[in-house]
């Protein structure tokens, strides 16, 4: 009568006991496996188990979670206890005969977790280093385009590293060229002259061409422009003023004493080796084919102007100019329509 409830109150304890083994074991395992693939990831760190509280295991000390040796279990601080049940004496035997045979799937599925975490271990330290060098490959890569440019700069030199050929002079007719003068009154002149001619003034209405600033302004960046006028200082100087007010289009002016009298004495003509010795350098623009009777080859005729609004004959020369400016000799070109 005494015994019943002995037995029955030593039963529950011991199975209590037994439930306690069971976790401690289990935990076991798993700091054990946990401590192994740690090691087999981070080889090269020297005592890697001391920074998580464990003894550093071989890779044959266990075969899955489920199998663990007979000295992993000295190490639980239970060694008597579980030495001593017959229970743990038998699962002992059980997981120590599970061993000997052929590894579990659980210790394959292990083996794989195991070469999966290392794979991506040696991949996010590839990436780290690639972080860790991308500087350096940019600061090469940029350093080697950089030479690769100044060698084709060197092989195919851009427009701006020509050298630009000197200035050549171009010469411009004033009247009918550029402007066209009248003393008849009109409302729709550009600028009024006064001229005081033996004590007496003269007005004269002076009307631009179309588009005869535009080419000034183009013509003065390509050559050294000079206005050659038959016409008295005392009209054409204040018209020149006029179409260059900031004096910066027109580099030199001749007159009517610079003009060379033909032979019947009533015309007058231009000798360009006046404005420049080398002819191969001068180019004429004159309306009147007597102007350049001396020098044929340096002109370029154009139309007479006198009222026409729609004129373009000096926008028109300008692609022409603009090509004749790289020349060696202007003679050469303008001696063709001869």
């Amino acid at each position: 009568m005494n015994q019943t409830p002995v037995n029955g109150q030593q039963q529950p304890r011991q199975q209590q006991q037994q439930n306690m083994r069971d976790r401690e074991i289990a935990l076991l395992r798993r700091r054990i496996s946990t401590a192994s693939i740690m090691t087999s990831i981070s080889p090269s760190i020297p005592h890697f188990s001391h920074f998580l509280h464990l003894n550093h295991y071989p890779d044959d000390s266990f075969s899955s979670t489920e199998s663990v040796s007979t000295t992993d279990f000295t190490n639980t601080g239970t060694d008597t206890d579980v030495s001593d049940s017959p229970a743990a004496a038998e699962q002992k035997k059980r997981l120590v005969k599970r061993r000997r045979k052929v590894p579990s799937k659980s210790s394959e599925h292990a083996k794989t977790k195991l070469s999966a975490s290392s794979s991506c271990t040696s991949q996010g330290l590839i990436f780290f280093m690639s972080l860790l060098w991308w500087p350096f490959s940019w600061f090469e890569f940029s350093s080697s385009t950089s030479s690769f440019s100044k060698r084709q700069s060197q092989q195919h030199p851009t427009a701006t590293q020509y050298k630009l050929p000197p200035k050549k002079t171009l010469v411009l007719d004033l009247d009918e060229t550029l402007v066209h003068s009248t003393s008849t009154s009109s409302r729709h002149h550009d600028h009024i002259i006064e001229v005081l001619v033996d004590k007496h003034v003269c007005l004269y209405y002076v009307y631009k061409r179309p588009g005869v600033d535009a080419f000034l302004k183009k013509v003065s960046q390509w050559y050294k422009v000079v206005v050659f006028t038959a016409s008295m200082p005392e009209y054409a100087d204040p018209v020149i003023d006029w179409l260059d007010k900031d004096r910066t289009l027109i580099s030199r002016r001749y007159f009517r004493q610079s003009c060379t009298l033909l032979d019947s004495g009533l015309h007058f003509t231009k000798d360009l080796s006046i404005v420049e010795p080398d002819l191969s350098t001068v180019v004429l623009l004159d309306n009147s084919p007597l102007s350049f009777a001396i020098n044929p080859e340096n002109c370029i005729p154009i139309e007479t102007w006198t009222h026409d609004l729609n004129d373009e004959g000096l926008l028109d020369l300008l692609p022409f100019l603009d090509a004749l400016r790289f020349t060696d000799d202007v003679r050469s070109v303008l001696s063709l329509r001869l």
